[in-house]
């Protein structure tokens, strides 16, 4: 049985990643202005969106950070997901990528909530509870330093360079209800202290009132 969850939870983890008029009559200044007020808009233009409706599961999108960038990455695309599996058993997932085209760093953070008895096989956070229990005094798991929510854990697949991308998976639960797997990709060699530092922030960004 626990060969089981270790085959499960490893499966898992791997599949996880305003114009305004001018009185100059100067041809080329008013060509400056134009260009101006055209990268002032660019950059005014938020780049968190939701075009698939995920605002519907209004816990998960009320609590997620809605931010436009994050440690160089910029947001890319969120997608969520709904199961019934029966009259009182169901769960929601919201993923949310992040991307820096330059140095080609990603992040993924996969948020879930649970509701009523769902199957161990659909359970994300029976998961992360057997990851951060029994798989922690294993090579390549280890217990989070944060303590931001509970059960939190890493595993690193580390690169055996600073030229070649490691990847980091994040885990953690809340009130048994709420589950975070975030998936890293960074450039150069990676380690516990470095994964903890590199999503602190954004876990402190996410609202706790909706998930209380």
């Amino acid at each position: 049985m626990k060969m089981n969850k270790i085959i499960f939870t490893t499966c898992l983890l791997l599949s996880l990643f305003s114009c305004k008029e001018k009185t100059d009559t100067s041809t080329s200044n008013a060509y400056k202005n134009e260009d101006i007020e055209t990268i002032d808009k660019q950059t005014a233009t938020p780049k968190f969106s939701d075009p698939n409706g995920c605002s519907q599961y209004t816990t998960l999108y009320e609590a997620l950070p809605h931010l436009d960038t994050y440690k160089n990455m910029e947001f890319r695309t969120m997608e969520c997901m709904f199961q019934k599996q029966s009259e009182t058993a169901s769960w929601t997932s919201l993923n949310t990528s992040y991307f820096d085209p330059e140095s080609k760093n990603k992040m993924v953070v996969n948020f879930y909530e649970i509701n009523g008895d769902v199957t161990v096989e659909r359970d994300v956070i029976n998961m992360v509870k057997t990851t951060y229990n029994e798989f922690t005094n294993m090579a390549d798991f280890y217990k989070s330093s944060l303590t931001i929510f509970e059960n939190a854990s890493v595993n690193i697949m580390e690169s055996n360079s600073e030229d070649e991308y490691s990847s980091a998976t994040y885990l953690c639960s809340h009130k048994d209800k709420f589950a975070l797997l975030i998936k890293i990709e960074m450039l150069g060699q990676m380690n516990l202290e470095k994964v903890d530092s590199f999503i602190k922030d954004y876990l402190q960004a996410i609202s706790s009132k909706p998930l209380n």
